[in-house]
C-alpha cells in the first residue's frame, strides 16, 4: 500500500567512518570527535568537561566578588582550585585548537585535577552583638529584624549605605537604608520623631564600632567607621535621668555588620542587637572522578 501521508518518526546521524566506500583514513578523526563529544548521556566528552570547568571558574569567581564585596577574605583552597580551574581552562582550549588546524592528529584526554574539588558553597558565621538595654514585660513592645533572610542578603551583596538616627528623651528612631544588586530599601525602627542626625557610608566604608548608652532602655547610639573615630555619628537623648552606660562593641577584620535587631515600644528602645557575620572557608560539594585520565 502506498503511504498517502508519509511523516519522518525517528532519524539518528551517524559519522563519516560508517559511509560505504570511505577508507579508513577518517579513523583518526572518528576518534578524536569521540574523545571531544563524548559517546553518550555518561560520556560528555572533553566538550562537556569544558563546561563544568567554566561552571566551576564562574562559581569560583562569584564567591570571590562577594569576599571582595564585603572587606576581603583569604580563602586558600579556593584560590589554589581557581588557578588549577584556569590551567584545565587552557589545557582543553589547546586541544580544541589543534583539532580544529589538525583534526587527525591523536591526542590524549588529559587530567583535569580541578573537576575532582567538587563545587565550592559559600560559608558564613552568623553572630550577634550583646543585647544592649532591658525588656520591661509591663509595656507593649514592636520587634524589628533584618528584612530578609541572611542567605539572600548576603548572595544579593547587600550592604548599608546609610543611618539616621532620631533623639527625643531616648533615642527614638533608627533608619536603615540598603542597597544590593536587586535595588534598594530603606527599614525605619521606631517613631519618626525628634532630632536628626545622619551619616552616609561610602562603597568601601563599612561599619567598625558600635557605642551603646544604656541601663533600661537604649538612651544613644554611635556608629563608627574607623576605629580612630574620623567618621562617625552619635546621638543620645535629652533626659539623662536612666543613667545610661556607654558600651562599646568592636568589629574586627573580617567580620561585618548585617543590620539590627531588637524591641521598640512607644517612643524608646527597649533593647538592641547588631547582627554581622564572619566568611568562612568554602565548602566543596560533590567531587568527580574527572580528573582521572582514562
Amino acid at each position: 500500500m502506498k503511504l498517502s501521508a508519509p511523516k519522518i518518526l525517528a532519524f539518528e546521524t551517524t559519522g563519516y567512518e560508517h559511509v560505504v566506500g570511505v577508507d579508513n583514513s577518517f579513523n583518526p578523526i572518528a576518534s578524536n570527535r569521540n574523545k571531544l563529544v563524548g559517546m553518550g548521556f555518561r560520556d560528555p566528552g572533553l566538550a562537556g568537561k569544558f563546561s563544568k570547568v567554566c561552571q566551576l571558574i564562574d562559581q569560583i569567581e562569584e564567591i570571590q566578588s562577594i569576599y571582595d564585596f564585603y572587606g576581603g577574605y583569604n580563602d586558600p583552597k579556593l584560590n589554589e582550585v581557581a588557578v588549577l580551574a584556569k590551567q584545565d581552562l587552557v589545557t582543553l582550549q589547546g586541544i580544541f585548537h589543534t583539532f580544529h588546524s589538525n583534526p587527525t592528529k591523536e591526542f590524549v584526554i588529559p587530567p583535569l585535577p580541578s573537576l575532582s574539588m567538587g563545587t565550592p558553597k559559600i560559608q558564613y558565621k552568623i553572630d550577634y552583638s550583646q543585647e544592649f538595654g532591658t525588656q520591661d514585660k509591663t509595656e507593649s513592645k514592636s520587634t524589628f529584624d533584618l528584612f530578609t533572610s541572611v542567605d539572600e542578603y548576603i548572595k544579593n551583596k547587600t550592604r548599608i549605605v546609610g543611618i539616621q538616627l532620631r533623639t527625643l528623651s531616648r533615642l527614638s528612631n533608627i533608619t536603615v537604608d540598603f542597597v544590593s544588586s536587586v535595588g534598594r530599601r530603606t527599614e525605619i525602627y521606631g517613631i519618626e520623631e525628634g532630632a536628626c542626625s545622619r551619616l552616609a557610608l561610602e562603597d568601601q566604608d563599612f561599619i567598625k564600632k558600635i557605642v551603646v548608652k544604656s541601663n533600661r532602655d537604649v538612651d544613644g547610639l554611635g556608629i563608627y567607621l574607623d576605629l580612630n573615630s574620623n567618621r562617625w555619628l552619635f546621638a543620645k537623648g535629652d533626659d539623662d535621668s536612666d543613667n545610661g552606660t556607654e558600651h562599646t562593641f568592636e568589629l574586627c577584620d573580617g567580620k561585618f555588620v548585617l543590620g539590627f535587631r531588637g524591641f521598640h515600644s512607644f517612643k524608646k528602645f527597649d533593647t538592641i542587637q547588631v547582627i554581622y557575620a564572619a566568611f568562612q572557608p568554602a565548602k566543596w560539594r560533590n567531587g568527580s572522578t574527572d580528573a582521572v585520565n582514562t
